[in-house]
C-alpha cells in the first residue's frame, strides 16, 4: 500500500514537484496589469505601479488580500503568504530612506 500525503500525492512526487506555476497559470497571471512578468521558478515580477498602488491602498486601510482581488489576482494560485511576503517587502522598501541625510559635522 502506498503511502498518501496531501491531495493524493505520495512522499516522493511531492518532493519532487517544481514550486512554480502552470504555463496556462503563468500566462493568467501575465494577463493582468500588475504583473510585468513570471519566471520559470514562479516568481512573480510586478509593476512598479502595482506595488506604488498597493502601498498607498495599505495606508489607507485595505489589507493585502483585498487589495491583490480588486487588482485581478486569483487568490487561490497566489496563496496568502506570497500576498503577504510582497506587501511587507514593498512597505520596508517605501518605509526605508534611501539616503539618510547626515548632520554638518563642521559647525
Amino acid at each position: 500500500m502506498s503511502q498518501q500525503t496531501y491531495m493524493g500525492e505520495t512522499p516522493a512526487e511531492s518532493q519532487g514537484k517544481p514550486r512554480g506555476f502552470t504555463a496556462s497559470q503563468r500566462q493568467l497571471l501575465e494577463s493582468l496589469d500588475a504583473v510585468s512578468h513570471v519566471d520559470t521558478r514562479g516568481n512573480i515580477h510586478y509593476t512598479k505601479e502595482f506595488s506604488k498602488h498597493a502601498i498607498e491602498e495599505y495606508k489607507r486601510g485595505k489589507g493585502p488580500k483585498q487589495i491583490f482581488a480588486e487588482a485581478g489576482f486569483p487568490l487561490e494560485i497566489m496563496g496568502y503568504k506570497r500576498i503577504e511576503r510582497a506587501m511587507y517587502r514593498w512597505r520596508h522598501a517605501y518605509d526605508t530612506p534611501i539616503c539618510v541625510p547626515r548632520e554638518n559635522m563642521f559647525i
